[in-house]
């Protein structure tokens, strides 16, 4: 099996499932399987992709996508919580061998460090299998469905086991930057941003990293046609394009919306 090619329960306190674990009732999340498919399969689930506490320790639970959508013909991808966007970006890195800009359009920086860097992941995944046999358990998979075939497939799979137990939405572009998958880093998080960022030559090879909550009620100060005519622009050129749907941050309806007027 490859990655996303099954949905995972998590139940335990890691990656997005570890936000006011201890204090809530509800104890798990769902990552979807991904399936090609065009913008009418981007469908809400009834299942919870993030579960955080308000200013009254009232949960709220997000839900997420009841897949994850590859387009059809295109390096597009979409998905609920963004720490996806390592898994994407660096199956690119590997699939290619070359490095990216990385364009971040997102209301958050997401430049926190994760406890542990992917690095020292895989080293300790490469050295013990039982450790890489436990991962896949942390995640209710069997270990045997997945197999490979050579040293880049292994580090695919690790690349998706360390998305799904490490990362969370805030933390995930720093283990790119660390294992130089990323070139130059763009961070477009507010009008000025996006002013300095009008000349920026998309004849470089780069990665669009988009999270649909820059068309938040919070990001509303910014014109909705300006944040739209740069996506629009950015994305003619992307070696790949990831779109997070960020269920905690903006409504689902919102995102569909503004995803058939980016597609149209």
């Amino acid at each position: 099996m490859k990655a996303y090619s099954e949905k995972i329960k998590i139940y335990l306190p890691i990656s997005n499932n570890l936000f006011s674990y201890e204090k809530r009732w509800c104890k798990d999340i769902v990552v979807p399987k991904l399936k090609e498919g065009c913008l009418n399969d981007i469908k809400e689930s009834n299942c919870a992709a993030f579960i955080e506490l308000d200013e009254n320790d009232i949960e709220n639970k997000c839900l997420g996508l009841e897949h994850f959508i590859k387009l059809k013909d295109k390096e597009v991808y979409i998905f609920d919580n963004h720490n996806h966007s390592f898994y994407f970006s660096y199956e690119l890195f590997l699939r290619t061998n070359k490095k990216y800009d990385f364009i971040h359009i997102d209301q958050h920086k997401d430049l926190r460090s994760p406890n542990v860097s992917f690095d020292e992941y895989k080293e300790v995944l490469n050295s013990n299998n039982k450790i890489l046999k436990s991962e896949f358990e942390k995640l209710n998979l069997d270990y045997k469905d997945y197999s490979y075939k050579n040293e880049i497939e292994l580090e695919n799979l690790i690349a998706y086991l360390y998305t799904n137990t490490q990362l969370n939405v805030g933390d995930f572009i720093k283990p790119l930057m660390d294992v130089g998958v990323i070139n130059e880093f763009y961070c477009i998080d507010s009008l000025y941003k996006i002013e300095e960022f009008n000349n920026y030559d998309y004849e470089r090879d780069y990665i669009l990293d988009l999270d649909l909550d820059f068309f938040s009620k919070d990001m509303d100060y910014i014109k909705y046609d300006q944040k739209l005519a740069l996506i629009k622009t950015a994305i003619k050129n992307a070696k790949l394009v990831l779109i997070a749907t960020s269920p905690y941050f903006i409504e689902f309806d919102r995102c569909i919306a503004v995803l058939a007027k980016i597609f149209e």
